[in-house]
Parts: C-alpha cells; sequence; structure tokens
C-alpha cells in the first residue's frame, strides 16, 4: 500500500481530492485505487464533521501521478494506491485528516509519500536560501513550519500542504525522524543559474 499526498494546482472548491478512476496507467502497468480504504477514511472524515475525499477524473494534475513510474521500480510486486490531492493550508483541517487517515492504515505495510517542488524561477543563490528554510522546517518534522514557512514567505513548496498532511500522518504512524537525503536545483542539469527551480529528497523513518 502506497498513500501518495501531492498539490492540486488546477482550481477546486474542496480541500481534499482522490481519484475517481479504477486505476492509474503507466507504461510499466496499471496502480490500482484502493477505493476500500478511500470510503473507510471518507467514513471517519464525517464522523469528525470534516470534508471528505471528493473524488474526481480526467483531471490535469500531474504531480501525483509522475511519481509513480518510480515507485512501480522501487518496490517490490504491485501494490495498492490511495492518492490524496490537497488544496488547502488550513493546518488544523490537515491535522484532523492525518489522523484519520493514519487511523485508516493501522495494520497495513504502507509508504508515505509528498510530492512537491520547492522555490521556483528565482536565482540559484536565492533559491538556496529559501529552499533551506523549507527544508528545516520539514527536517524538524514540523508541518505547521512548513505551512508557515509558505504562507511568510520564508520558504516555497508547491505542495506544503500535501507535505504537512504527510508529516501529521507519519507521525500518527510513529514516525520520528526526517532525514534530508539531497538538494538540487534545475541549474546542476541545465546550467542556467538564473532562474531554477529547487527540489529535494527527505526520508521519514521511525
Amino acid at each position: 500500500m502506497c498513500a501518495v499526498f501531492s498539490p492540486l494546482h488546477d482550481y477546486m472548491p474542496n480541500d481534499l481530492l482522490t481519484s475517481g478512476h479504477e486505476a492509474y496507467a503507466t507504461p510499466l502497468g496499471n496502480v490500482p485505487v484502493d477505493h476500500t480504504l478511500i470510503d473507510d477514511c471518507n467514513r471517519r472524515l464525517e464522523e469528525l464533521g470534516g470534508e471528505t475525499l471528493h473524488h474526481i477524473a480526467n483531471d490535469r494534475e500531474h504531480s501525483l501521478e509522475i511519481q509513480l513510474p518510480f515507485l512501480q521500480q522501487a518496490l517490490v510486486g504491485s501494490f495498492s494506491l490511495l492518492p490524496v490531492m490537497v488544496r488547502t493550508h488550513d493546518a488544523s483541517a490537515l491535522h484532523d485528516a492525518g489522523m484519520v487517515i493514519a487511523e485508516a492504515l493501522k495494520g497495513r505495510r504502507a509508504l508515505l509519500v509528498a510530492s512537491t517542488d520547492l522555490s521556483h524561477f528565482y536565482d540559484r543563490d536565492e533559491a538556496n536560501l529559501l529552499d533551506s528554510a523549507m527544508l528545516n522546517q520539514i527536517t524538524e518534522f514540523s508541518p505547521e513550519g512548513v505551512l508557515k514557512a509558505e504562507r511568510c514567505g520564508e520558504g516555497y513548496a508547491c505542495g506544503a500542504g500535501a507535505v504537512a498532511l504527510m508529516l501529521y500522518t507519519a507521525k500518527a504512524l510513529g514516525a520520528v525522524n526526517v532525514t534530508l537525503l539531497h538538494h538540487s536545483t534545475s541549474a546542476d542539469a541545465s546550467g542556467d543559474a538564473s532562474r531554477v527551480v529547487g527540489y529535494g529528497a527527505l526520508a521519514v523513518t521511525r
């Protein structure tokens, strides 16, 4: 089981969304969506009085889908998917959703993945400063810090809400450490340091 949290860049009136499809298709095969798990999460969210995972289809969001071929290569055997797209930065709503998702995942062998870029289109020196501020909040295991950094312009991540939701969920499942594995910018590949996009890889572990 793999739960992938991502932003949704298009406008939707809902804060939390999921796929209405039965599976995602990649060149490496289909990844089935676990609608039983989605239904369980929605039942729990309704009991809390929170917003449920709204089903959408034929959307243009790529930040969730782009993770799937990497997971198909890295994981042994097939896996089912809990896709969650996030359009809110409200800490209380994300905390409650994280508690619900964690409860639904308890007893399962689950991998949590948050998909996001970091800063966009600053020069490399400024991007490194902005990215460092955001990465520090993530490595401090602070979902509130991630949301504050984005809100105050101290650091940027288009998927700050998705990262915060993943961190809340991971904490509730017993994770205690976040380790920065790598940081780079698009300048490392393109050679153009005038307008870059930042990227980071981190591991959340028990």
